[in-house]
Order: structure tokens, then C-alpha cells, then sequence
């Protein structure tokens, strides 16, 4: 069945509407479990507390197999449960200990479909992560290359625990789409956005609590465990791009969905001043990117508007400390300016990118070596070598393809999340040269939450596109 045969399918193909009261007092608990794990951290309340919120977590997920599905969720998605035990039990996180009870109830629960997912599509994704996952591997044990910010070296168990957290996510993300109901699923996409919701507003609160050091005068000498190295969400520039990406999601689902307007435009003025406060000249770019790329894939140029009317708001509020890090690349004359804002192009960083091009990859011959570029192409290129980043770029390069293919659908949702997917392709390929959490997985061997993000995506809208093709199968049989 072809993609233009399916175009000129009935809108009504695939129903995605869900009971709006239902999600609302869903997002309410969820909003009170998470601000419950948050305080618990944030707090640094004792051990014995941390075990009572993981009792009452594990009392939720059984109760119910979709309430089960959206504490994963939050477990997975949002960074600061990996340090919820304060590492008090070696080897032991609350993910992990949500997952064992997940699996188990996942065994027992009905399938209600295959795993609906091109299959081409599938087998390149794999084939990607597991070489990449390999590979990781081999210089972490060998090649001395570093897991954690100290610098410390990293054992078998170590790589065994960042394998098994992959397998957690594929797993979770496997039972989630052939067991869950279309409009479950539906509010899962929304759930992520108010995490993230709840993460930036966190950040926020943060922020405001030290005041002074983020945006008074003493902004300059920031303490590195505020915003810039936050123990809860990590570096600004990765915390910074994800909202980048829920930002993304969010501007395309608000033209083209008609419910959950309130939690679009609680998105917009909550998320954007998170990406503000990042002072992340990187997360600044990648936001005017999304309104360029946007508009110029869907041919709409209300997206630039928009993207004017936010220039206009930091023109007339002239916030010193956004305006210090614009005014910084602004004042860029020439290719040393930049390399002198920028340590990632310097000329080291681009000579070790230059080297690195080669067909064995260097981790062979050559112990680990810092990045300069702080960048995953660099990172990779050390791994795999020339033909890995070929490969890997091959792989871009097909999902931009399908997701354009099938962004001629014009039905049941699926129009949108292809030019969200597009999109976010784009802004990854780019990111990917001086950020290392912007691919489906860091080349040190875990994913973080764009490429869980993108992944879930990528389900979905697959999902979506698999409903329609059954119906319009169906439609054809009864002619």
C-alpha cells in the first residue's frame, strides 16, 4: 500500500482523542509524585524516607499496569532518580528497582499488538546502537576512557550496569507500545511534556533560591553546582537542549492538536525561561533553529513571528544576564574570536577531529584521549572510525527520508510528530558536533533524554501510521 494511497485516506482513520478530565487528574498525581521525589533529593533527606517514597512508588505501580507504565516513565526520563540512594546501596538506583517490578508485570499483561515499527527502520537503529554500545564498551575497559566527571576508571560491572539501564529503556519502551491502548500512549507523549514542565520549573525554583549568584552581580563567579553543573539534572547545556527539544515538541502539537492548550501554554512560560536562565549560547541558537526549521518544512512562517515576538520581549525587558552571553557572540569578528568563545572549534579540537578520520578507528592503536570538541561526531569518530560516521549519518539521512515520505499523510496526528521527527533530526546532526547527549546514545555507551525522547517519538508516530494503514486495509476488504 502505497504512501499516496493512504494520503487520500478519511481523516477519521485513527481517533486520538482521550478523556481530557481523565488526563488532568492523571498530571495532577503525577505532579505530586514527582514533587515528592524531587523534595526527597533535593533535601537530602535520610535513607530511611528515600525507601518510603520507593515503597509508595511500588504501591502505585500496582495498582494498576498503566499507572506502572507512567512511574517508569518518570524514572527514565527525568536524571536526578539515578542519584535518588545516594549511591548508600552499590549498584542499586530506583530505576532499576522499578524496572525488575515493570518487567514482571509487563510478562503478565496481555499483548495488544505487535511492535508496530518499520522493520528496515528497526534493524539500522539496532544495528547502530549495539556497535556503538560495543564499542563503548572496549575503551572504557581498555582504553581507560572515563564514566563518570572525576575521571575515575570504570570496571566490568560498571559497563554491565550501563548496558543493563539501555536494556531498561528499549524494554520499557517494547512493552509500552505493544501493551498499552492508542489513547494511553497518547497520554504518555503528554506526560513527557510535563515533565519536563516539572524539571524546568525546578531549575527555576533553584534559580530564584540563589538569586544572587545566577542573576546579580556575582552572576559571573556562578557556583558550579547551581545551574552550570547541577547534581539533580546535570550540565546546563544538556538540561538546556532537552527543553530545546520539548520546546519543539511542543510549538508544532499546539498548532495541529486541539486539546491540552493549558499544558502547551504552561510549556511556553515555564520551559523558555528554564532555557533562558541556562545561559547556554547553544540552547539559545537551537531555539532559533527550531521556529527556522519548523517554518521552513512546513512552508509556514508563523513560526518566525512567533520567534520575533521573543526577540521583541528581550529587547524591551533587556535581561543583563541574557544579554551579556548574545552580546558575546555577536561581538564575533573573525575565525579567532570565535575560536577564542568557543574552545570547541580551537585548533586543537580540529586537529584531533582531522586524526581521528581514519578507517581503523583510533581506540585500537591509541589510548583514550579528552575531546576537545566536546562533541559526539568527534567522540564516535575515535570509536568507529570513518566508516562508523558513515554509517551513522546513513542512518539520519533514512529517518529524515521516511518521516518526509510519510509527512504526506496528512492524518490522524501524523503529519505533525513527522515534521516534529524531522526537525529534531536536523537540530541532532548539528548538535551532535559540539554536544554529546544529542544522539540516540553518548559514545560512552548510555542514552540520555533526547534520545529517549526521539525514540518514543519515533514509536508513536510509527504506531500511528500503522493504525491508519490497517484501517484503509480494512475499508478495502468491505468494498
Amino acid at each position: 500500500m502505497s504512501v499516496r494511497q493512504i494520503a487520500q485516506a478519511p481523516p477519521e482513520l485513527v481517533d486520538t482523542s482521550t478523556d481530557r478530565n481523565l488526563f488532568r487528574h492523571e498530571a495532577i498525581k503525577l505532579s505530586i509524585l514527582y514533587l515528592i521525589c524531587w523534595a526527597t533529593v533535593y533535601f537530602e533527606t535520610p535513607l530511611p524516607v528515600r525507601f518510603g517514597v520507593t515503597l509508595l512508588l511500588v504501591f502505585i505501580q500496582l495498582s494498576s499496569y498503566y499507572y506502572a507504565s507512567i512511574i517508569m516513565l518518570m524514572a527514565i526520563f527525568i536524571p536526578f532518580f539515578n542519584i535518588f540512594f545516594d549511591n548508600a546501596i552499590s549498584g542499586v538506583t530506583i530505576t532499576r528497582l522499578l524496572f525488575a517490578l515493570f518487567f514482571i508485570l509487563s510478562l503478565n499483561k496481555k499483548k495488544l499488538r505487535e511492535l508496530q515499527i518499520d522493520s528496515k527502520l528497526l534493524v539500522l537503529a539496532m544495528i547502530a546502537l549495539v556497535t556503538l554500545q560495543l564499542s563503548s564498551s572496549y575503551q572504557i575497559l581498555f582504553k581507560n576512557m572515563p564514566i563518570s566527571g572525576d575521571g575515575s576508571a570504570a570496571g566490568y560491572i560498571n559497563v554491565l550496569a550501563i548496558i543493563y539501564d539501555n536494556v531498561v529503556i528499549v524494554l520499557f519502551l517494547y512493552f509500552a507500545y505493544t501493551r498499552l491502548p492508542f489513547a494511553k500512549l497518547n497520554h504518555l507523549v503528554n506526560f513527557v511534556i510535563l515533565l519536563a514542565i516539572l524539571e524546568a520549573a525546578s531549575l527555576l525554583f533553584v534559580a530564584v533560591q540563589n538569586a544572587d549568584q545566577v542573576f546579580g552581580s556575582a552572576a559571573s563567579d556562578l557556583n558550579r553546582n547551581i545551574l552550570w553543573l547541577n547534581p539533580m539534572f546535570g550540565h546546563k547545556n544538556d538540561w538546556s537542549m532537552i527543553l530545546v527539544f520539548i520546546f519543539l515538541l511542543v510549538i508544532v502539537r499546539n498548532i495541529y492538536v486541539k486539546e491540552y492548550k493549558v499544558l502547551y501554554y504552561l510549556t511556553l512560560g515555564v520551559v523558555l525561561p528554564a532555557i533562558a536562565i541556562s545561559l547556554s549560547r547553544q540552547a539559545y541558537v537551537w531555539c532559533v533553529l527550531v521556529f527556522l526549521v519548523v517554518s521552513w518544512l512546513q512552508k509556514d512562517f508563523r513560526f518566525v513571528g512567533y520567534l520575533s515576538v521573543i526577540v521583541l520581549l528581550v529587547v524591551l525587558f533587556q535581561p543583563d544576564f541574557i544579554l551579556q552571553r548574545i552580546q558575546s557572540m555577536l561581538e564575533v569578528r573573525n575565525v579567532e574570536d570565535f575560536q577564542e568563545l568557543n574552545r570547541k572549534v580551537s585548533d586543537l579540537a580540529i586537529d584531533q577531529a582531522v586524526g581521528n578520520f581514519t578507517i581503523v578507528p583510533r581506540m585500537f592503536f591509541q589510548n583514550w584521549e579528552y575531546n576537545w570538541s566536546e562533541g559526539f561526531w568527534n567522540g564516535f569518530l575515535h570509536q568507529q572510525g570513518i566508516i562508523g560516521l558513515l554509517y551513522t549519518v546513513f542512518l539520519y539521512f533514512f529517518i529524515y527520508r521516511r518521516y518526509s515520505a510519510l509527512s504526506k499523510i496528512k492524518k490522524g496526528g501524523l503529519y505533525h510528530y513527522c515534521i516534529i521527527l524531522m526537525t529534531a533530526i536536523v537540530l541532532m546532526f548539528l548538535a551532535n558536533f559540539n554536544r554529546r547527549y544529542t544522539h540516540f546514545m553518548h559514545y560512552k555507551g548510555d542514552i540520555g533524554q533526547i534520545g529517549f525522547l526521539v525514540m518514543f517519538l519515533i514509536f508513536y508516530a510509527e504506531l500511528i501510521y500503522s493504525a491508519i494503514r490497517r484501517k484503509l486495509a480494512n475499508l478495502e476488504l468491505l468494498k
